[in-house]
């Protein structure tokens, strides 16, 4: 290495002291060039993939890693937010995220689909079936008081029962991600714990009811014979449910 002195002309101490000049009144644009080691363990990846079998909250599953023909081609993951406590179909798809080392379910197919809210039934009371008699009267050289039933018949088609049955289910509504200053993704999920009737039928029956009964007597006429006549009575009152009205509200589901 030559230890002679470097030397600069006039004119080319001028350019190199208008250089610096600038630079030193010149704001900083960005980070000054950073040739530290870069430790990939810790990057954050996300990637598509699929699962099989059920992956209730808190568990850990292994994924199959889509469009990766090498092995190893799975990798674990954990489930923190989708309630998946049954065995779907076939192999549904799935996204993952990787923070640090660790591996995290945050995507699923979902579906809208739409729950039957604020069901609102009543209580009618009606006439039950009549049942009926036989009598037997004499009616030969005497003469026999007999009571019945006298009204208008009519045919009412009815739920007999109203089959209802709710859950709780806990929805994601939203994902926010933020990148941080030490350059870190902050994942924040927003999730929501509704009511649902998931599931809301009636059973009809139709039957025949004797409308505004009411007991009469009868002197029957003198016959040649013994005779039998049927006679119709007013059953006990029943009640049925009859739905009054309902509301609907839309709602994610897994779409699998």
């Amino acid at each position: 290495m030559s230890t002679d002195p470097t030397q600069f002309t006039r004119e080319s101490a001028r350019r190199i002291a208008s250089v610096v000049r600038s630079a030193e009144l010149t704001p900083l644009a960005a980070s000054p060039l950073n040739f530290d080691r870069v430790d990939f363990s810790k990057a954050r990846l996300f990637r598509t993939g699929t699962f099989a079998g059920p992956w209730p909250i808190g568990t850990e599953n292994t994924v199959t890693l889509a469009n990766v023909t090498s092995t190893p081609n799975t990798v674990s993951a954990q489930n923190l937010f989708f309630p998946i406590d049954f065995s779907p179909s076939g192999e549904p798809d799935c996204g993952i995220a990787k923070e640090g080392t660790a591996w995290f379910l945050v995507s699923v197919p979902l579906e809208a689909s739409v729950a039957v809210t604020d069901l609102s039934v009543s209580e009618t009371q009606i006439f039950s079936p009549g049942s009926t008699t036989k009598l037997t009267f004499i009616g030969t050289g005497s003469t026999s008081t007999i009571s019945f039933a006298t009204g208008e018949t009519q045919e009412v088609t009815y739920i007999a029962a109203v089959i209802k049955a709710t859950s709780e289910i806990t929805i994601l509504t939203a994902v926010s991600a933020e990148l941080g200053e030490d350059c870190k993704i902050k994942i924040t999920p927003t999730e929501e714990t509704i009511t649902v009737v998931t599931d809301a039928y009636g059973t009809e029956e139709t039957e025949t009811f004797l409308v505004d009964a009411k007991i009469q007597t009868a002197v029957s006429v003198s016959m040649s014979a013994t005779q039998t006549a049927t006679v119709v009575g007013a059953g006990a009152s029943q009640k049925i449910t009859v739905i009054n009205g309902y509301s609907t509200t839309p709602v994610l589901k897994l779409g699998f």
